[in-house]
């Protein structure tokens, strides 16, 4: 089984950018995963996330998750 953090993290920001923005509505990303990410480069497109101001949060499931991972989702 392959997990691609990364793609959907880059899916979830561009369905945020396409978004109309409403006033004093802060935009969240929370992402859940079920391990480390094993395809792609890692969760490095958090980073545009970030870009645009959004607030992450990560959620491990599972006894396999990547501390680091979780760490570098939600730490913006």
């Amino acid at each position: 089984q392959a997990t691609n953090t990364n793609a959907g993290i880059l899916m979830a920001v561009e369905m945020i950018k396409e978004s109309i923005p409403r006033p004093g509505i802060p935009s969240i990303m929370i992402i859940f995963t079920d391990g480390e990410s094993n395809v792609g480069d890692g969760v490095s497109n958090i980073k545009f996330a970030r870009d645009l101001n959004v607030t992450t949060f990560a959620i491990g499931i599972g006894a396999k998750i990547d501390q680091a991972e979780l760490h570098e989702i939600a730490f913006n």
